[in-house]
């Protein structure tokens, strides 16, 4: 886990993170490639960002055509926050962070629904939102369940028949107001 949250949440580098998340050991043409939207200088320059931050690292590696070149993966656990370090933004930093991931899911939104073939139904798009009562122990056993579900299908690999599907949760505790029982 790291402790600055602008390594993570930088589109850029959110970008080139879960990129790598979905296909490990990418070289920089390949992730050029993968991502046309960023300058070969940008890749390189928050590339760079990342390794002195620990959160992707460098494994020596050769191109299709022999030749030595650096592969890239995320470090194991490095790609979330330590839970300290967040709480240590205050309410101002946490409200900016919370505001970049919903600006990343705006932007993934608006280039699906732009795209000219968007399909709600064929693409599996939605939202939702469900209100459970829960104590602390089965949100616990929920949450593990889910990661455990996640974790099933993480190592898929890119297949034709495939297509890539991000799935993002928010969990937040609904126990304010005069509405809600504590």
């Amino acid at each position: 886990m790291i402790t600055d949250i602008d390594v993570l949440l930088h589109p850029a580098r959110l970008l080139i993170i879960q990129t790598l998340l979905q296909q490990p050991g990418l070289s920089t043409g390949d992730l050029c490639a993968r991502l046309p939207r960023l300058s070969q200088a940008s890749l390189y320059r928050h590339l760079r960002t990342l390794r002195d931050a620990a959160v992707v690292q460098a494994e020596d590696g050769t191109s299709d055509k022999g030749h030595r070149e650096k592969k890239y993966r995320v470090t194991p656990g490095a790609d979330s926050l330590d839970p300290d370090a967040f709480m240590q933004l205050g309410h101002e930093g946490r409200m900016a962070a919370f505001m970049q991931f919903l600006a990343q899911l705006q932007t993934a939104f608006s280039e699906w629904s732009g795209s000219g073939d968007a399909d709600l139904v064929s693409d599996g798009v939605g939202f939702r939102q469900a209100m459970l009562w829960l104590s602390d122990s089965e949100f616990t056993g929920m949450m593990a369940e889910l990661r455990a579900l996640y974790d099933r299908y993480l190592g898929y690999d890119s297949t034709p028949e495939r297509r890539l599907r991000s799935i993002s949760t928010i969990v937040l505790p609904r126990s304010y107001g005069p509405n809600y029982a504590k």
